[in-house]
């Protein structure tokens, strides 16, 4: 889309810069930019009931720095700087206890988005607050190759983990990196269905337990869209079949198969119950989170046949296509299975 103020994503951005600078004058801090008021995050940080208002920021934030990333859009770098601006300066009136309070509600991927901020402006001071939304509770255990993962609400945990990842690429600090690690080991190789989802009614359950958690409800699309995402950044620090393997096997037998074929629209469970059905969204009346991740999905198809580095390439999908690598004279397609050189530095 073009980025400029009046069309595609420089229309939306413009709108929600001029939100933001509207704030103020209804009582907000400045910076605030969301549907809801300000006082959700006071009730967020008392510990009252209030559904994830970090949650929503996070999207809103992740799509004005991606409108930058991907589409060049300077305002929208401004306006997403001002709401992490808004969100240090919430945080920082807080001690550590009140702050890990806050995050006992799900608050999607606000250390991804803030470590992915930091790459983008190079302000220390957003990696250092994407810090602050390292979940403690979840965390730690995981940093000591510990997993205390029953019964937590699956899908509040895995965006946490991207974030970790990130953050360990940005800081190179190998907590996060062993945090990122051993969540992925545990939840793609022993948490997992044979689908690749994970998750009976949205929660974590023991390991052991599998046979009595084949319900109606199992593996939420969400959340393997978010492990195929984890997946990526282990396969760039260290590239394995293993961690292909999985992604594989989750892309076609869950994310793919999320997907109506006829109308386009998306499941939010995966069901496993015996003799059950996949539910799809309507286009009017559901929009659940995993129609957004839904949304997305598609191009995931193409994403991960291919990966390289100066010298090798890895071929990680069985997925026609074609591959032209002119620097190092290479050309290859596959078709329907077959695979066929296009030049003679074919190897």
């Amino acid at each position: 889309m073009r980025s400029r103020s009046g069309c595609g994503v420089g229309a939306i951005v413009a709108e929600l810069a001029r939100c933001q600078e509207a704030s103020p004058g209804r009582g907000f801090r400045p910076g605030y930019l969301s549907a809801f008021p300000e006082s959700f995050m006071d009730r967020v940080e008392a510990g009252q009931p209030v559904w994830a208002p970090y949650y929503t920021l996070h999207k809103i934030m992740a799509g004005l720095l991606d409108a930058y990333l991907h589409c060049g859009n300077e305002q929208a770098l401004a306006v997403v700087s001002r709401q992490a601006d808004w969100v240090k300066v919430r945080m920082d009136r807080l001690s550590l206890e009140q702050q890990q309070l806050t995050l006992r509600m799900e608050f999607g991927g606000m250390n991804d988005v803030l470590a992915d901020l930091y790459g983008a402006t190079g302000r220390r001071e957003f990696l250092e607050l994407a810090g602050v939304f390292d979940h403690r509770a979840v965390f730690d255990p995981l940093a000591r190759g510990e997993d205390r993962l029953d019964g937590l609400h699956a899908n509040t945990q895995i965006p946490k983990f991207i974030g970790a990842a990130r953050q360990y690429e940005l800081s190179g600090e190998g907590r996060y990196r062993d945090v990122a690690r051993f969540a992925w080991e545990r939840v793609a190789r022993h948490r997992s269905y044979v689908i690749g989802g994970h998750s009976d009614r949205e929660h974590f359950f023991p390991v052991d337990d599998f046979a009595r958690h084949l319900s109606a409800e199992t593996a939420e699309t969400c959340n393997t869209y978010n492990m195929l995402k984890v997946t990526g950044h282990l396969f760039g620090w260290e590239p394995s079949a293993r961690l292909m393997d999985f992604y594989e096997r989750a892309l076609y037998n869950h994310i793919l198969a999320s997907q109506d074929p006829v109308e386009g629209m998306f499941g939010y469970f995966m069901p496993l119950l015996p003799g059950h059905f996949k539910t799809y969204s309507r286009p009017e009346d559901s929009f659940w989170c995993c129609v957004g991740t839904g949304m997305e999905n598609p191009c995931r198809y193409g994403e991960a046949i291919f990966f390289h580095d100066h010298d090798s390439l890895w071929v990680n999908l069985f997925v026609a296509s074609e591959l032209t690598w002119p620097e190092r004279g290479l050309g290859c397609a596959w078709r329907r299975g077959f695979r066929s050189p296009m030049s003679s530095g074919f190897t």
